[in-house]
């Protein structure tokens, strides 16, 4: 039996989409705030924390359909997100 070493279901395409994410909202903190970069950066941080914690008990409140979208697989973007909250 072969190991996995790493998770298959954290792709580039989703790296890619939450870096976009957290760097457009540190800048929007930064220049519609008119905040430091060291706090809209932790800002961004709790914000991905939000977002990871809340996952969990709307997957249990709204049920995904059988089509594909984003909340067919919210487990992956759950764990995305706490890559990059950390």
């Amino acid at each position: 039996m072969t190991k996995k070493f790493f998770d298959t279901k954290n792709t580039l395409g989703k790296h890619l989409i939450t870096c976009i994410f957290s760097l457009t909202a540190a800048f929007l903190m930064k220049y519609m705030a008119g905040i430091s970069w060291s706090v809209s950066f932790a800002r961004v941080s709790f914000l991905l924390l939000f977002l990871t914690l809340i996952i969990g008990p709307i997957m249990r409140l709204v049920k995904p359909s059988k089509l594909f979208t984003l909340l067919k697989t919210p487990w992956t973007w759950r764990g995305e997100l706490g890559i990059w909250f950390t």
